[in-house]
């Protein structure tokens, strides 16, 4: 979760704000994942959708939507932050025991 490129994005829009991940097929509870050496809450829901935010106020939540293994040994991840409209796109390599991002593709939705 710390790309350089992504972390200049959570910078301008998280502004002090905590990320999470909305929990998935792709995220479950159980993981771990760190964001600066804090961790990132996995939750049920994404308070950006207008349903949730007439009871809750407005968070900044991200969505796994894909997570897929390529031939190649390579996953893609795509990533959406409703909150901010922000989409990621990135390809991955497994490099010594840690995901190496080689390609990445930033987006507004």
């Amino acid at each position: 979760m710390e790309d350089p490129k992504l972390d200049s994005i959570f910078q301008f829009t998280l502004s002090g704000q905590s990320l999470k991940l909305v929990r998935n097929e792709f995220v479950q509870q159980d993981y771990e994942l760190f964001l600066h050496g804090k961790p990132i809450a996995i939750v049920d829901y994404d308070s950006t959708t207008s349903e949730i935010r007439l009871n809750y106020p407005g968070r900044f939540f991200g969505n796994v939507s894909v997570f897929r293994r390529l031939p190649n040994g390579e996953v893609k991840i795509v990533l959406i932050f409703r909150g901010s409209g922000t989409a990621a796109d990135f390809i991955a390599t497994k490099q010594e025991d840690r995901w190496q991002i080689t390609k990445r593709i930033f987006g507004k939705i």
